[in-house]
């Protein structure tokens, strides 16, 4: 470890002892090791490079910290991110030699006091970082803290839940989150993600949770979800929420984060039933994502824009045989609007697709008004003649903002309609 240039996980694991079960993606390697002083060890890989970053050494008899100290020399403690959290001590043999990489041996013990010599390991877990890597900070804690951490972080205990929706990467929005919070997340091989990439770290306020998943079928955009979840403490007070002033942390940085409204959660749960076709509900779900950079003004106007939208949405989807069916692929579409667009243009954006559904709509009427009168020969029957007026009387409405906003296909969609409304009231 300290002069090898790659490390084959599989490959290591093999030399250590035999191999449980099959290699999965980003999964710690299981190996029952030869060496009877040790009940198990894990071959961790880098997501990044798929090569060893850490082996976990969990001992099989009485190990104690005065016994790796009379191999690996002296040591140092790392400073605990939470009190309830094993107290972790580092050894780094040759540290000061010129060995291509430094190896750190941390040992994880539960002893408090002065007695820490005599205390049990419970795990040894070594890592390995090439020598120009170096810094005077123990490795533990390294792993886990940047070099500034978001202050919040390391105060009381706390929870949230932010996301973000785009065409990226995790591992670019990972880097993301760790320069702006100061943090550095670690693969993790908790079951709840069922194999899928997931990092974690645990800070004193919080544990940090990173996943994400496709957020339509077909399509390359993705929703990040970051969650924070305190360490458990039946006896302490309860966690503060800072969800809010998290994204707001995370998009002083120029990233987009949002809260999701509970309705969002919910829904993805399966358990937003009726509410389904709840046209404040749709609001406030999609608000809170496409509003979040939105100031106090725009925020105003972007949620009148949605209300109308939902409303011409939901009138289409009620005479639809699958309303719900409908509604999403309605959604969807306003998703594609969307994507890619500075957050900051969202409220535009809104405004163009508003204009757009609405005169779609009157064109999609104007068409069956004349294919009727072409099929009867006929001039439009009095009976459509109030409609056709009041559609006259919306269309002037829709032209500044068709025009304003600067997108060729709504302009023309607009003088579109004109023409065909002007030839119908003309008949």
């Amino acid at each position: 470890m300290l002069e090898a240039e790659r490390i084959e996980p599989g490959a290591l694991a093999a030399q250590i002892g035999t191999v449980q079960g099959a290699a999965l993606p980003n999964l710690p390697i299981v190996v029952t090791p030869r060496d009877p002083r040790v009940a198990e060890a894990r071959v961790v890989a880098s997501p990044e490079s798929q090569e060893v970053s850490d082996i976990i050494l969990i001992p099989s008899g009485r190990l104690t910290l005065a016994e790796l100290a009379a191999m690996f020399g002296s040591y140092e403690e790392s400073p605990r991110l939470h009190p309830d959290r094993p107290r972790k001590l580092v050894f780094s043999p040759g540290r000061d030699s010129e060995h291509t990489f430094v190896v750190r041996i941390i040992a994880e013990v539960q002893a408090v006091g002065a007695q820490i010599g005599a205390a049990d390991v419970e795990r040894v877990l070594l890592t390995r970082a090439r020598a120009a890597e170096r810094t005077a900070t123990p490795a533990s804690a390294a792993t886990s803290v940047g070099t500034t951490v978001w202050p919040r972080l390391l105060g009381q205990r706390a929870s949230f839940g932010v996301r973000s929706w785009r065409a990226a990467a995790l591992e670019r929005v990972r880097e993301e989150v760790e320069r702006s919070l100061g943090v550095r997340f670690t693969a993790s091989a908790d079951k709840v993600y069922d194999g899928a990439d997931a990092f974690e770290c645990a800070m004193p306020a919080c544990e940090l949770r990173l996943n994400c998943w496709q957020a339509t079928a077909g399509e390359d955009v993705f929703v990040f979800n970051l969650i924070g979840a305190p360490p458990e403490d039946l006896d302490g007070p309860p966690p503060e929420r800072i969800s809010e002033s998290v994204a707001v942390h995370l998009r002083s940085d120029g990233h987009d984060w949002y809260v999701p409204d509970r309705l969002e959660l919910l829904a993805e749960a399966g358990a937003l039933d009726e509410r389904q076709l709840d046209g404040d509900a749709i609001v406030a779900i999609l608000g809170a994502r496409w509003l979040a950079f939105s100031t106090p003004a725009q925020r105003s106007v972007g949620v009148g824009l949605l209300s109308s939208i939902v409303g011409v949405w939901l009138t289409a989807a009620r005479r639809a045989p699958d309303p719900v069916a409908e509604l999403t692929k309605q959604r969807h579409d306003l998703e594609a609007w969307g994507k890619g667009v500075d957050p900051e243009r969202r409220v535009d954006i809104l405004a163009s697709y508003a204009v757009q559904i609405q005169l779609s709509v009157i064109e999609d009427e104007l068409f069956e008004i004349e294919e009727q009168s072409r099929a009867s020969g006929a001039p439009p029957p009095p009976s459509l003649n109030a409609r056709l007026a009041e559609l006259q009387g919306a269309l002037p409405a829709l032209r500044e903002p068709a025009h304003r906003l600067g997108i060729s296909s709504i302009a023309r969609q607009y003088e579109r309609v004109a023409a065909t409304l002007q030839r119908l009231t003309s008949l």
